[in-house]
């Protein structure tokens, strides 16, 4: 404030007395230590905001191989939908990209089979301590009662050990610790293709194009590894009720987590809606886990031959909407031309069966009898697959359709101060027909 007018007592007393300057300048003076405290507080905001940017961001990453976690968000999911809709985004990790979901869903395809074969295997490694221990037992008594005798020992101990009963234990043993050692390569083989959650990655070989080798391999090692699990079990009531709980586990609750993640993801790119029939091509693990569920199945009940007959005839019939939402991994991509060669060639063969019999001078009964069971197991093995297709689709649009429903239900009990309802009636339901049917895995 330079020149005449710096005066500001004679500016304020002679010129202006209407708008004095003194508290103009006062607060043109005050400005710059004004402006340095917004400044500061400013400053100190954007650091608040940035460790809740950094808080925020720990809390939603969640590990895809964190069991516990994974538990976690299926219950939250089911259990408490209404709460889960309003607070989805502390699991956003879980259902943003379609490759986090293929990843869930590939978990729960896995934990049934991974329970099944810890039972069977901790069954195994029991089964073996007893007979080590009935074994240590036998010699001990053969050795004392022998002292005296000129007979060999080992000899008594083995006629005394070898008993049906001591066999039997003997052969559920050996299977049970293969059947828990096989479950363990069948998860890493898991591992052994990272490159997505969604599909295998294909290996080029000769005469054979790009085959997805390690979907291959593991669709072969669930199927041994079910057959082993049921077998060891000599085929009796439990095992067909363990089959029945890992083949509902592994298609119900999926399709059910998946068709509920997507409705969290609502209308993100790329995000296709799961249904029935694309239910297989949105996580890679369930195709190779229901070859092995359904094969070995026809496997145990009809045998290899009927099975390998009913694979070929379904092959060769029309494809209905069941046949279609699933894969058999490489039994699929199998030429229509091999497999009429190896129909044609079973059909001659029972031909040639039935002419032996017919002509021979004996004419005995029982050779008509073998060929009929014989035939009639492939009819069977067939009518069998065709209804375990149609059961795979009805589980998967049941969970479709339950997810539907949960949503709907739950979108009502959303407001913006939070849910006036924290649960969900069928998604306890479901939950809990789930944890159950695990539950029973390791009691049956």
């Amino acid at each position: 404030w330079t020149g005449k007018r710096g005066m500001i007592q004679a500016h304020e007393s002679v010129d202006c007395r209407v708008a004095p300057l003194s508290p103009l300048v006062e607060q043109v003076r005050q400005i710059p230590p004004r402006l340095d405290v917004v400044g500061q507080q400013a400053l100190g905001t954007l650091r608040m905001q940035d460790v809740h940017r950094q808080n925020l961001v720990r809390d939603q990453m969640k590990s895809i191989v964190d069991v516990f976690q994974l538990l976690q968000y299926c219950y939250c999911l089911t259990c408490s939908a209404p709460f889960f809709m309003y607070t989805k985004e502390k699991w956003v990790s879980y259902w943003k990209s379609s490759e986090r979901r293929a990843a869930v869903a590939n978990f729960l395809v896995f934990l049934p089979l991974s329970v099944a074969s810890l039972k069977a295997g901790s069954y195994g490694v029991t089964t073996s301590c007893l007979l080590l221990d009935k074994l240590l037992m036998t010699a001990t008594k053969v050795m004392t009662e022998k002292l005296n005798t000129t007979s060999s020992t080992l000899e008594s101990i083995a006629s005394s050990f070898l008993t049906p009963q001591t066999e039997r234990l003997s052969e559920d043993a050996f299977l049970g610790i293969c059947a828990g050692i096989l479950g363990a390569m069948t998860i890493l083989l898991n591992f052994l293709d990272e490159k997505s959650s969604k599909s295998w990655r294909g290996i080029e070989i000769r005469y054979m194009g790009n085959a997805p080798v390690v979907c291959d391999m593991l669709a072969i090692s669930s199927f041994t590894l079910f057959v082993i699990v049921m077998e060891s079990r000599g085929a009796g009531i439990q095992a067909w009720l363990q089959w029945l709980l890992i083949f509902y586990a592994s298609t119900f609750f999926p399709a059910l987590i998946m068709t509920l993640s997507h409705h969290a993801a609502g209308s993100l790119q790329n995000n296709v809606a799961p249904t029935a029939s694309n239910m297989v091509s949105l996580a890679r693990s369930i195709e190779p886990i229901l070859f092995g569920l359904r094969y070995s199945f026809l496997a145990t009940c009809f045998g290899m031959s009927a099975c390998l007959d009913a694979v070929v005839i379904v092959g060769l019939l029309p494809r209905t909407a069941h046949d279609q939402c699933l894969k058999d991994c490489f039994v699929g991509q199998l030429p229509e031309s091999l497999c009429f060669l190896f129909l044609g060639a079973k059909v001659a063969m029972w031909g040639a069966d039935l002419h032996t019999s017919y002509l021979s001078p004996t004419k005995e009964e029982s050779m008509f009898q073998v060929l009929f069971v014989d035939v009639a197991d492939s009819v069977f093995a067939t009518v069998v697959l065709r209804v375990l297709n149609s059961l795979v689709y009805a589980l998967f649009a049941l969970g479709v359709k339950l997810a539907g429903n949960i949503v709907r239900t739950s979108s009502g009990h959303i407001r913006p101060d939070g849910a006036a309802k924290e649960y969900n009636v069928l998604g306890i339901f479901a939950f809990g027909s789930w944890a159950l049917s695990l539950f029973l895995l390791t009691q049956v």
